[in-house]
């Protein structure tokens, strides 16, 4: 019998020995990657900062390329780039994909107690709900594009 889960470090532990982790992980890149020009509206917004950057101090081409490459990436950590690709990927807005990872949470909480789990079928949300979560992310992204224009 495993030891019980005590903690919330040990559940994110279990949680991540259980694969789960690395699976969601894969599953929202694999939507960022595949979403309505998030991925190169993402791209072209990093390009834009890095080449703002470079134009601004004629010297910087010239330093260390270890150097270079942290005042690129402090640069770019000054702009909410990756917060406004997060919000793009519609997962995360699904409550069906909140309520899972808390299942699996629970899952293995009760498995660590020796407690039997219930296979429980709940259906995925009804289309509408989906196309309704669909139209709002695309809203947000025109919003964002339009936002980003303009900086």
């Amino acid at each position: 019998m495993p030891d019980p889960i005590k903690s919330p470090d040990a559940l994110v532990k279990e949680f991540k020995k259980s694969g789960e982790f690395d699976r969601l992980r894969r599953d929202l890149l694999t939507q960022f990657q595949n979403g309505d020009d998030g991925t190169e509206a993402f791209w072209a917004r990093v390009d834009d900062i890095a080449r703002t950057r470079l134009d601004a101090e004629d010297k910087l081409h010239l330093k260390a390329a270890d150097t270079l490459h942290r005042e690129l990436l402090q640069e770019l950590d000054r702009f909410p780039l990756v917060e406004r690709a997060v919000a793009d990927v519609p997962a995360l807005a699904d409550p069906e994909f909140a309520a899972g990872i808390r299942r699996h949470a629970q899952d293995l909480l009760q498995r660590s107690r020796d407690i039997p789990v219930e296979e429980d079928h709940v259906l995925p949300p009804n289309a509408d709900a989906r196309d309704e979560r669909e139209r709002e992310r695309r809203n947000r992204a025109s919003s964002r594009e339009k936002e980003t224009s303009r900086d």
